[in-house]
């Protein structure tokens, strides 16, 4: 296993020059509007884009999408790009419907837009057909470490595609060194198949600027099950109780959905919907304004990948507050003060240190600017660029081919099982309304 910092001192993004231009050709088709796919969604579009930058006019990009996103990515489109909308989802108000199969990927479709290495942003290799060399991404091992966050349905849709990552992908890139140990010790990957690269953080903006009204913490995250939201109320709660008049306010960030709207219930029945507020999804712009406003960041989440807000936080140099688990010490180092997320008392001590501490946050600040120096995007889009080029020359034979078309095959009798299994709950479900 290679990791973008070790990478860097190697690699020169004009050390190989291939005989054309490398056209990579995106899978896309699970990009869904607006904030749904959360954090992924942003990296995904800034890693393609930065690639750009590190190797200007040596790859060219042939998007596949879905009905639900196509206009979306049809307007990130550079010169010679393409996009190509090869499933369909109905229109983005049925973004929901689960997803139990998958379409046979069609040969032409790849040889004719002269695909030479197909990219799985999403981890699922099934799309892409045999003899082609397939980059693909990793953002964790949700559904094995916490599986009780995630429907029985997504949780057999990932397994799916990621019990054919060993032998079917040329390369699998994770953005930590956490999710690279997970997939082998869960999956068998051989880490030398597997890249860390550390996503660096957006510049959301030049500097940082002073809350208009009241200091307040800042947690930027869907409202998804291990984003441990309901410890984070209750530890604010505990907060509000110690730091009385002084207390800062409390603001989350995230795409509407029922559990945003549980959550406001459970503010409600604690008393601190005065102060805790639910904010929404945000475009680039808004975001910027509230992240940059922020007078710390709390993140208590107990899983996760990789961690952009930590990153975008330090740049801006905003004191965080971070929970101990997974990938998040690997990202945070020693610029973070830490906490075990499940516990909230610990949690509101925690804020009430840092609300009421100035030469800590000062302290916290300085050493999460010095820390976000090594996420770099120029070092992480050479060592993906590198991946890519790899893979297009790499020599195959016959087996390689068969194993292909073994893996495929695998991976659709998968679907289909889901596919059926999902349906049959679904008629149970609906005999069992009839008969009440």
């Amino acid at each position: 296993m290679t990791d973008d910092a070790e990478s860097s001192q190697t690699v020169d993004p004009n050390e190989r020059q291939p005989r054309k231009r490398l056209t990579v050709g995106v899978d896309l088709t699970s990009l869904l509007p607006g904030g749904a796919n959360g954090g992924h969604k942003i990296a995904i579009l800034s890693q393609l884009e930065n690639l750009r930058k590190v190797f200007p006019g040596r790859f060219r990009f042939v998007f596949f999408t879905s009905s639900l996103s196509h206009k979306e990515i049809k307007l990130l489109e550079a010169e010679g790009d393409q996009s190509r909308c090869i499933l369909d989802l109905g229109d983005p108000e049925h973004r929901r419907t689960p997803r139990i199969g998958i379409p046979l990927p069609k040969l032409s479709r790849y040889r004719k837009s002269g695909i030479d290495v197909c990219y799985c942003p999403f981890g699922d290799i099934r799309r892409a057909p045999p003899g082609f060399p397939i980059v693909a991404w990793i953002a964790d091992v949700l559904h094995r470490d916490y599986p009780f966050s995630i429907s029985l349905e997504d949780r057999a849709f990932r397994e799916t595609y990621y019990r054919l990552l060993a032998n079917g992908a040329d390369y699998i890139q994770v953005n930590s060194r956490f999710t690279a140990e997970r997939l082998g010790e869960l999956y068998g990957i051989d880490l030398n198949k597997m890249f860390v690269t550390h996503l660096a953080p957006r510049r959301l903006a030049d500097r940082r600027q002073a809350p208009d009204t009241t200091p307040y913490f800042l947690y930027p995250a869907n409202f998804w099950v291990h984003k441990n939201h309901e410890c984070l109320l209750l530890a604010y709660y505990h907060y509000l109780q110690i730091a009385g008049p002084e207390a800062w306010d409390l603001r989350m960030t995230g795409n509407p959905d029922r559990r945003m709207d549980y959550l406001q219930k459970l503010s409600r029945s604690l008393g601190i919907e005065g102060k805790a507020h639910f904010a929404g999804f945000f475009t680039t712009r808004d975001f910027t304004d509230v992240t940059s406003a922020a007078s710390a960041l709390v993140f208590p989440s107990l899983y996760e990948g990789f961690g952009m807000p930590l990153a975008e936080a330090m740049l801006l140099g905003i004191p965080v507050i971070a929970s101990d688990a997974a990938s998040i010490p690997e990202v945070g180092g020693e610029a973070c003060h830490y906490v075990d997320g499940r516990k909230p008392l610990e949690l509101a001590q925690a804020m009430l240190k840092v609300s009421t501490d100035q030469a800590y946050r000062a302290h916290l600040s300085a050493a999460g600017r010095e820390r976000v120096k090594q996420f770099s995007a120029t070092t992480s889009g050479i060592v993906l660029g590198k991946r890519f080029l790899d893979a297009a020359s790499a020599k195959r034979d016959w087996r390689y081919c068969v194993l292909r078309w073994k893996n495929m095959s695998y991976g659709l009798l998968l679907g289909l099982k889901n596919g059926l299994v999902y349906r049959l709950r679904m008629w149970k479900a609906a005999l069992s309304e009839h008969e009440d």
